[in-house]
């Protein structure tokens, strides 16, 4: 009985910590990149925050329905205002908005994490390709890093 009480405090612990954690909406990054990129970009960032102990990542297929019901195009550009506000629909406290620029053969990247409740950017990192010496998949992976592990 004793070991019963300590996993159900245990569970209620784990459950009250995920409640807690705010929940961040990524949507498909604002670029004119191809969509098969777009969907490694966002994965990628995906990816980032569910490795994070502090953020927890709305699902894809939430996110997916409330575009649906919102009549949205998937493979339109929805832009950041738009994102705020699906964010909203699909239960999030933030939003990760991922842009980027073509500059020549180079890439501007902005990452942006906007609060969805006070509507203030909490967090931004931005580089650019040519001054990193990497590619516009692993500067967006960089930049997701720094805001979702450093605090």
């Amino acid at each position: 009985m004793k070991k019963l009480s300590i996993i159900i405090l245990s569970l209620v612990a784990y459950a009250a910590i995920a409640a807690a954690q705010p929940k961040v909406a990524v949507f498909d990054p604002i670029c004119d990149l191809p969509a098969s990129t777009k969907n490694i970009l966002r994965e990628k960032v995906v990816g980032v925050i569910v490795s994070s102990p502090n953020y927890t990542a709305v699902e894809r297929s939430l996110i997916s329905k409330v575009m649906e019901e919102s009549k949205f195009q998937a493979e339109g550009l929805v832009d950041e205002t738009q994102q705020t506000e699906l964010g909203r629909k699909a239960g999030a406290n933030l939003v990760c908005i991922v842009m980027a620029v073509r500059l020549e053969s180079d890439y501007y990247v902005s990452v942006k994490l906007v609060n969805l409740l006070t509507a203030q950017i909490e967090k931004q990192r931005t580089g650019q390709t040519a001054f990193s010496s990497v590619n516009v998949e692993t500067l967006i992976q960089n930049l997701a890093t720094e805001i979702f592990t450093k605090l």
